[in-house]
């Protein structure tokens, strides 16, 4: 596989020139938006009237071959006005096409920065993307607008409980989302006790979320890929926003460092609700904040070389320290922390690089003092990863992209350490470290003008690695012999290849079929103590014991585009087929256990359903109305008598009505509306009674369900209008009301005996309407 890309490297280097004049040039360049100098992800550069096409990267590079002669060069994105000129291609050519926006109030939102077109003949499915104008324009709860809650509103794409950041995707479970910020794997996406998520709006350019059809560049989880771009920050001018709502603030600020040449982007925001505690008795003394930071640096090197830095901190904080009404002080707090340094290079005008270098740390902490217990308890995981990837423009009907990356994982899942004498000894579940490497190749393939085809293969390789002690289970999982590892001594290691494929089929201009297949392998995994996750779960790697994971997808739709394209449809049916699948057994021993292991078992497990979409985006309205039809079951033979039982995250029916209209220049409403079936869970079916004990007995594992969950949000913006030109400043109020008919949603059902000794359910929910105010001033 190495010897391969080496050799495709070594021909994209052969100079091209001496070809050019007797056969095809090549147009090169990149997209930028003229009024930032940021560039242009996905902008579509074509010669007018001819099938030959090219779509920038993500870091708006393009490359388009075409015969010698002249021709008129169309460079267009939604939410910029189009450029042609006129261009005479006698050799190998560079341009830098410049963008206007259409405007600067609201004609930007869009779920997508492609030509729609484009798109609909594209091999790919199940993409959703998202930017942060359009996140800006969804009612949220606390008013804090969040691209996650957009996400969770797609086809395919669930919550799993109220107000959780996290989702999951055509069945899956939420530890199977690799989720990537410039980059940088991000391994809890939630602040707040999860009602808000790590990504501020602010600082987001661009959310692509790939449901199944993942490209061979990404591996190492089985449902989705969510791959977030931060804003590169103004190579014009300085610029900013500041943003103050009812329980937190943000502020931006973006500039040149070198105009045209450098920039810089800087976002961070902080909760407060935390500030008014001493107002309250009961709460005085406690703590419930988060702040976090984005921070971004790039620099134009020269014509063929850029750098790029990214950095990521975020910090969760909460305590109770009001020990003479609760009798605990405890206090949690966990982080996030990124890095990534990437260079990209152009080496011809038909070879794209990108190098990247990559840090990543997640930690959860929790002090604990009461009258049994004084403790400390923490959780680490870190990965470091490099990453060389390459993209060869070979000629107009074949991109192929290569590269090969590796990580590194070192993770302590638990390590509890007592301050004084008590209940509690010292403990800590073994840390291991572990090693990624992986190789990848994939041609995206213009078969015909009406046939394009993407397929390609991942290796992928795991090893856990000393120094450790490694426990063995006999087959009936009780503990077995214990082997000790040396630093760097290879425990176990496992070998995959992941093959790709998807392909589209154009009826007509304005409709397609499409059909995926893929095969994803994953390696590390959570163990989950609750349906919504929370910073406890902890991660943990394959080992002699669990197997790495495996799934299946295969995929077919069908998309039709009407009224000149402004509404888009889709259709589309998935199968997922999964080996190795975890569970938890019943009644699992699962905190402090350093045999957690033993508290598995494993099967097999599968999904399959359909995904509908109607969209709309034109003038003054746009919106979407979404429909999931999802099915997902577990087969374990050691679990509900080896009987398929539903998963725990999939909702089998899901509905979301989402649209934004501008009711004048100045102001725009915009409402949604979720509905989805509960979720199932297992219920007390019975009681019995043992020498005066009353002790509940459970159903089937997960044949019940909780109630079925909707609500409707709406939110009123309130623009300073547009903008003169030479105004630098704009303001809007934003008012929006979160759970609009205040309905009671389940959150959590406790059974409780009544004084005739009967079991009842008790409903617990987290809101009612919650309204949000914020103001924000931009320059």
């Amino acid at each position: 596989m190495t010897k391969k890309l080496l050799l495709l490297l070594l021909i994209a280097l052969i100079p091209t020139g001496a070809f050019c004049q007797a056969q095809k040039c090549t147009l090169s360049g990149y997209v930028k938006d003229s009024g930032s100098g940021e560039v242009i992800i996905g902008a579509v550069v074509n010669p007018v009237g001819s099938s030959m096409g090219a779509v920038t990267n993500a870091y708006g590079f393009y490359s388009l071959e075409v015969p010698a002669g002249s021709y008129n060069i169309a460079c267009s994105s939604l939410g910029f006005a189009a450029d042609t000129l006129k261009m005479n291609i006698t050799s190998n050519l560079r341009h830098d096409f410049l963008l206007s926006q259409m405007s600067l109030s609201l004609d930007g939102a869009k779920v997508t920065a492609e030509s729609k077109r484009d798109r609909l003949l594209r091999p790919e499915m199940g993409l959703a993307n998202v930017t942060g104008d359009l996140a800006k324009r969804i009612p949220v709860i606390f008013g804090e607008t969040d691209i996650i809650k957009v996400i969770q509103m797609m086809p395919g794409v669930q919550s799993p409980s109220e107000g959780s950041t996290g989702f999951v995707v055509r069945g899956g479970a939420v530890d199977q989302n690799l989720i990537l910020m410039d980059e940088a794997p991000v391994y809890n996406v939630g602040h707040f006790m999860g009602f808000f998520s790590v990504f501020n709006n602010d600082a987001v350019k661009t959310a692509d979320l790939y449901k199944g059809d993942i490209a061979p560049k990404y591996g190492g989880r089985l449902s989705s890929l969510l791959d977030v771009h931060t804003k590169d920050g103004n190579m014009q001018k300085i610029g900013g926003s500041l943003s103050i709502g009812l329980i937190s603030s943000k502020a931006l600020i973006e500039g040149p460092i070198v105009k045209d040449k450098a920039s810089f982007m800087i976002a961070a925001r902080r909760t407060y609700i935390d500030l008014f505690f001493p107002l309250f008795g009961d709460l005085k003394g406690d703590k419930l904040f988060f702040y976090d930071l984005n921070a971004k640096a790039n620099w134009i090197v020269g014509e063929n070389d850029r750098l790029y830095l990214s950095v990521f901190s975020g910090h969760d904080i909460f305590g109770m320290h009001n020990k003479d009404i609760t009798d605990i002080d405890m206090e949690v707090d966990f982080a996030n922390n990124t890095q990534s340094l990437r260079w990209n290079h152009v080496f011809s005008p038909k070879l794209f690089s990108n190098f990247t270098l990559i840090n990543s740390k997640y930690d959860y902490g929790m002090q604990l003092l009461y009258s049994a217990a004084d403790i400390d308890f923490l959780s680490h995981l870190t990965s470091q990863s490099a990453k060389a990837d390459f993209t060869w423009f070979a000629n107009s009907r074949n991109t192929v992209s290569f590269g090969m990356q590796g990580t590194y994982y070192v993770i302590s899942p638990a390590e509890l350490s007592p301050r004084s004498d008590g209940i509690f000894s010292e403990y800590k579940y073994p840390s291991t470290n572990a090693t990624e490497p992986g190789a990848y190749i994939q041609n995206e393939q213009k078969v015909t003008d009406a046939i394009s085809l993407r397929y390609g293969l991942r290796l992928s390789y795991f090893a856990t690695l000393g120094e450790r002690q490694q426990r063995y289970y006999n087959p009936d999982h009780t503990p077995g012999v214990v082997k000790e590892f040396g630093k760097g001594e290879k425990i176990k290691d496992w070998f995959s290849l992941e093959p790709r494929f998807s392909s589209s089929f154009n009826i007509t201009p304005s409709m397609s079929l499409k059909a995926a297949y893929s095969r994803n392998v994953q390696y590390i995994q959570q163990a989950v103590f609750s349906i919504s996750g929370s910073p406890m779960d902890i991660w943990f790697t394959a080992s002699p014991t669990i197997e790495p994971q495996i799934s299946d997808q295969f995929s077919v739709g069908v998309f039709k585009n009407f009224a000149n394209d402004a509404v888009e449809t889709s259709l589309e049916m998935f199968y997922k087929n999964n080996k190795n699948t975890i569970d938890f057994k019943d009644h699992p021993n699962v905190i402090m256990n350093e045999d957690m292991e033993a508290e598995l078992r494993s099967g097999r497990s599968y999904a399959y359903g359909a995904e509908f979409m109607v969209k709309y985006d034109k003038d003054n309205f746009n919106g979407w109305v979404g429909y999931t039809f999802s099915q997902s079951k577990y087969v374990i033979p050691e679990i509900n008598d080896g009987k398929p039982y539903d998963s725990p995250t999939n909702h089998k029916h899901s509905v979301s009505v989402v649209g934004s209209y501008d009711i004048t220049p100045r102001l725009s409403v915009s409402a949604d509306w979720i509905y989805y079936s509960g979720a199932p869970t297992t219920f007390p079916s019975g009681v019995y009674e043992i020498n005066g004990t009353r002790i509940p007995l459970y159903s089937d594992r997960n044949s019940d369900h909780f109630p079925d969950y909707h609500r409707m949000d709406l939110s009123l913006t309130l623009h300073s209008g547009r903008v003169p030109k030479g105004e630098r400043w704009h303001s809007e109020w934003n008012l929006s009301a979160y759970n609009l008919y205040a309905r009671h949603n389940a959150w959590s059902l406790d059974f409780q005996y009544d004084p005739s000794g009967e079991l009842q359910a008790k409903k617990y929910y987290l809101f009612k309407i919650v309204p949000s105010l914020s103001y924000t001033l931009t320059f």
